[in-house]
């Protein structure tokens, strides 16, 4: 028996108190049923014997069979007792008394006072012994001679003893279906609980060995088949987000390296001998262009971290997009970078449920995706339209494009398409994209051929 903290005996103990709680219930209405119909049985037994006895009895006024009849004077006449009338039929006695209670004819176990009654059936009790006793009136032609009654008795005894094997029949088998049923019990939980024995060990084994590929192999069409489905659904993500902290912490460590390393050996030269005031004034140049770069990936991952934990830190509010993206388009479009040409074409009152500050946001990091990627006086486009209840929002640029690849890839924290481009922003562009996109319950389309350009499209519903 497994120990009485676990699940298995909690169960077992369970189900065994109820299947016997059930057991003695049934017993007891079974006790119960056999004794009203035992008690039935012998009051009905009782009535139709003395029903019977009822028709072998007859006034005349003659003995005109004397010798197969018994004839007792009857004021003129003779009562006619038949010969059978003595005979004892499954324990029932009867005798005839008179209206004033003189005893005729017959026999009875138990010397009875009691007085007739019309009643249906009552129980008497002589010397611990109980009775079940019919009164019963004979039908008689005129009343000048006296009432005429016989009386039923019957001993319940005979009920009571086999009540009493029906009871030791129940004691008997009562505790060994008891037993029978904490057995089944247990065997019953061990069994159904197998499965959930093999998750705790794959989740012991997951914890022990910091091992996040295990899963738990069980194929199941039941709730616990659901269960592992669930958990290995889970251990997935876990998995997924562990590897992408991991590789998240590498490219910010690697992120923040080379900044550091360049302010350190820009402050370190200048330290080691005297410069001119130009030499100072260009390796602070460098110094600031460095801390300014460590300045947008310390403020992006903050805001990568609040965004993490979920759109309440963000107020969600009934917001013009239309006038949103043509601010930015306004901004980006006096930016001086490479010749390229901005260009946009937006609908007027698109409105949707979202932050301001996140779509204000999102807009210009794929502008400024697409200047990064795209050719020296190319153009990019900017396009804001309206599709079946959906705000389509596009930025098309002509540029390297992306490869088949990197299209899986470009989403991802620090993650470059173009990694000789290292100068260029900070990685965390696209993936700011994409999760205030999934904040915002919209959807991103990537349409991208090398050498030609690529089209990001965000598609949000119109509030």
């Amino acid at each position: 028996m497994k120990r009485k903290g676990s699940i298995v005996f909690k169960l077992s103990l369970f189900i065994s108190v109820m299947l016997a709680l059930l057991v003695i219930l049934t017993s007891l209405i079974v006790i119960t049923i056999s004794r009203g119909v035992l008690d039935s049985n012998v009051r009905d037994f009782l009535i139709s014997t003395v029903e019977q006895d009822v028709s072998t009895i007859r006034i005349t006024e003659t003995e005109e069979n004397r010798t197969e009849n018994i004839y007792y004077p009857y004021g003129e006449g003779y009562i006619e007792i038949d010969m059978d009338f003595l005979k004892t039929v499954g324990n029932v006695y009867a005798a005839i008394y008179t209206g004033a209670g003189e005893f005729v004819y017959g026999e009875l176990p138990v010397y009875m006072v009691e007085p007739f009654t019309y009643t249906y059936t009552y129980v008497y009790n002589h010397d611990g012994v109980r009775y079940q006793v019919y009164d019963r009136k004979i039908p008689v032609v005129g009343a000048e001679h006296g009432e005429l009654w016989i009386r039923g008795v019957v001993s319940k005894q005979q009920s009571e003893a086999q009540l009493g094997k029906i009871i030791s029949v129940t004691l008997l088998f009562v505790p060994v279906l008891a037993v029978v049923a904490m057995a089944g019990g247990y065997f019953l939980m061990q069994m159904l609980l197998k499965p959930l024995k093999e998750i705790q060990q794959t989740a012991g084994q997951i914890a022990s060995a910091t091992d996040l590929s295990k899963r738990i192999e069980i194929k199941r069409d039941d709730e616990i088949g659901k269960l592992s489905g669930s958990l290995n659904t889970m251990m997935d993500r876990l998995q997924e987000s562990f590897e992408n902290e991991k590789r998240f912490t590498s490219d910010v460590s690697h992120e923040l390296r080379t900044p550091l390393s360049v302010i350190l050996g820009e402050s370190e030269y200048m330290l080691e001998k005297e410069c001119e005031k130009e030499e100072y004034a260009e390796a602070l140049e460098v110094i600031q262009r460095q801390g300014r770069k460590m300045d947008t990936i310390v403020n992006d991952m903050l805001s990568f971290s609040r965004m993490d934990q979920g759109i309440e830190n963000y107020c969600f509010e009934k917001t013009n997009l239309s006038s949103l993206v043509r601010d930015v388009v306004t901004e980006c479009g006096k930016w001086d970078r490479k010749g390229i040409q901005l260009s946009s074409e937006i609908e007027d009152d698109i409105y949707v449920s979202g932050n301001a500050f996140l779509l204000e946001r999102m807009t210009r990091n794929l502008i400024d995706n697409a200047y990064k990627y795209g050719n020296e006086n190319g153009h990019v486009d900017v396009r804001l339209v309206t599709e079946d209840g959906y705000a389509r929002l596009s930025v098309e640029d002509d540029g390297i494009g992306i490869s088949e690849e990197d299209r899986d890839k470009i989403f991802l924290r620090f993650y470059r398409a173009d990694a000789s481009r290292t100068e260029e922003g900070t990685g965390l562009g696209l993936s700011m994209v994409s999760r205030i996109a999934e904040l915002h319950d919209a959807r991103i389309e990537l349409q991208s051929e090398e050498g030609k350009g690529s089209c990001f499209s965000i598609i949000i519903k119109i509030n």
